[in-house]
């Protein structure tokens, strides 16, 4: 793994760290402003910083407690995309029920920041879809 794919990975990591603190300026450090977020549950791509926050925003309503963890993260060769297999767990904020599962994301990096994120829920999608960018 070269150093910039060093520093690529740990960018995805920080994405995913302050996505947990619900810290949005961190987020947008690692983000691209004009930043697009295409979700699994939803067939809309929400677009830029103040659309992704509310989309976040409005996600975290339903949960007392909810966290990403990346298990594995892949980047490119060319260094351009990065494939993300993820765990997430959570406990319902009205429910109380836990929640644990995977999903997976191909994120697109424009001038080293992320500009694209889709979310997949099957890893066969996810991986199918990052090897045509490879």
């Amino acid at each position: 793994m070269s150093d910039r794919q060093r520093e690529i990975k740990a960018r995805i990591e920080a994405v995913l760290a302050a996505r947990n603190r619900r810290d949005w300026d961190a987020l947008f450090a690692e983000i691209d402003p004009d930043a697009e977020w295409e979700p699994i549950a939803e067939s809309v791509i929400y677009r830029g910083r103040e659309a992704i926050i509310e989309y976040f925003a409005r996600w975290d309503e339903a949960w007392a407690e909810f966290r990403i963890d990346a298990e594995r993260i892949e980047v490119s060769q060319d260094e351009n995309w990065v494939s993300v297999a993820a765990r997430y767990r959570g406990r319902g904020k009205g429910s109380a029920v836990d929640v644990d599962g995977n999903f997976y994301t191909v994120w697109e990096l424009r001038h080293g920041q992320v500009w694209r994120c889709r979310e997949y829920a099957q890893e066969s999608e996810a991986q199918a879809a990052f090897e045509r960018r490879r």
